[in-house]
């Protein structure tokens, strides 16, 4: 089931005419704008005013590729005349300070995380003598926060299931030495 364009806050037009975004659209712009989107400031979005990088009042949309989190120090900044905002693409804006120099900020949905890495070799159960369809929970890689299992967590835990399953008697530790010379080129 496809989510309507409609219902989405990213894509939604439905608060276009209103001069404040809705609960929705502003969790958005939220989520999107974490920070203030002047360059350097780092006020959070919790602190931060609606802007529309368009003023309202000269025909200025309330929808996500029309609207910013500005800190207050900024907003009236930008109000004044001092500081001139644009939004090529949503999450994406030119900022122009008073000297006239031009910066470039990005929110950080516009960078997405990578997707996750795949295992490059099965979990060794077999060296547990575990039943893989009752995984040990204790013994699972673990995503970190951003849903990626690394190489790194991988290892870590074929270790600590190794250690825990020697200690229990289930495995013998591996009697040969694994080469762990450099290659001759």
């Amino acid at each position: 089931c496809a989510l309507d364009p409609d219902e989405h806050p990213a894509t939604t037009t439905r608060d276009r005419d209103q001069r404040l975004p809705r609960t929705a659209l502003a969790r958005w712009i939220d989520a999107r704008d974490h920070q203030c989107v002047a360059p350097g400031c780092s006020k959070l979005a919790r602190r931060c005013d609606h802007d529309h990088t368009l003023d309202w009042q000269y025909g200025g949309r309330t929808q996500a590729d029309e609207l910013a989190n500005l800190c207050r120090h900024h907003h009236r900044g930008k109000h004044t005349g001092r500081w001139h905002y644009t939004q090529p693409d949503p999450g994406r804006f030119q900022v122009t300070d008073p000297t006239g120099t031009v910066h470039h900020t990005a929110s950080r949905v516009t960078n997405p995380l990578p997707g996750p890495v795949a295992r490059r070799y099965p979990y060794p159960w077999h060296l547990l003598d575990l039943d893989p369809a009752k995984p040990r929970p204790d013994f699972e890689p673990r995503p970190n926060r951003d849903g990626i299992i690394t190489d790194k967590a991988i290892q870590t835990s074929i270790r600590l299931g190794i250690r825990a399953a020697t200690k229990t008697g289930r495995v013998e530790q591996p009697t040969e030495d694994i080469d762990d010379t450099d290659p001759p080129f």
